[in-house]
């Protein structure tokens, strides 16, 4: 990927940042993320779906969902996005509503690539799809193994809440990683099958999608488990207070 200038360099994202505030709905934090999501995801590889269904038969949409073309004929889900609304960000029981939401639509996805690569029963996706929460200018990130049915923090996240503006140089690291975690590449069928096993067990340091390199910034160990279910665990599960102070 071609360096990119800091997003808050950028007048386009000062002027989308500055429309977020206490008062603003659910939208504000879509259009900022919809301009970000296309800076750093603009191959040709890529197809950003806003407010999408992650199944054809589920009626329920998530706010961005990311897919990765490998071929003519195939499209595979590899990033779902889920944004509230600003007023949200202080309450410990939006984010665990939201990871809650999002963890769904993540498996909904990953079932319909299994049908659509018709897997056995048994067999595990080859490649892991990932999460990003977003409660108006605070995310998180999220990553879902092809074994788990809960969402783990993103390795180098340590479960951490992000800021849009002060933590601008976190939040691009991660990005540019998930495009490179997540990028089909041509030779994907002649991966050995060493690579495809690694893959297979969702490894954050071995071979990602269909044998691609290794994922930057990925192999930082064991990233901590975060069930939607937690309550009032969240807040140690995370590893960060659920409520972050309030910023401009």
């Amino acid at each position: 990927m071609a360096h990119l200038e800091p997003y808050m360099k950028v007048n386009k994202f000062r002027f989308l940042y500055k429309q977020i505030d206490s008062k603003s709905l659910e939208d504000k934090v879509d259009n900022f993320w919809t301009e970000l999501l296309r800076r750093y995801f603009y191959q040709d590889e890529f197809i950003i779906n806003q407010n999408a269904r992650p199944a054809d038969n589920e009626k329920k949409k998530t706010d961005f969902i990311i897919q990765a073309v490998s071929g003519p004929n195939s499209a595979e889900h590899v990033v779902l996005v889920e944004d509230k609304r600003p007023s949200l960000s202080g309450r410990d029981t939006a984010w665990e509503d939201a990871v809650g939401q999002l963890t769904g639509y993540m498996i909904q996805a990953r079932d319909a690539d299994k049908r659509k690569l018709k897997l056995k029963k048994g067999e595990l996706l080859p490649y892991s799809i990932y999460g990003i929460v977003n409660v108006g200018k605070y995310s998180r990130f999220y990553v879902l193994h092809p074994r788990n049915d809960t969402l783990q923090d993103l390795p180098g996240t340590h479960g951490k809440t992000f800021h849009l503006k002060d933590d601008a140089e976190d939040i691009m690291k991660f990005l540019t990683e998930l495009v490179a975690a997540t990028i089909p590449y041509a030779s994907s069928s002649s991966s050995s099958s060493s690579s495809a096993e690694s893959s297979r067990h969702g490894s954050p340091s071995r071979p990602g999608r269909h044998g691609s390199p290794p994922r930057p910034g990925l192999s930082s160990g064991a990233p901590k488990t975060t069930s939607p279910a937690a309550g009032k665990a969240l807040t140690s599960s995370y590893g960060v207070s659920a409520k972050p102070k309030a910023k401009p």
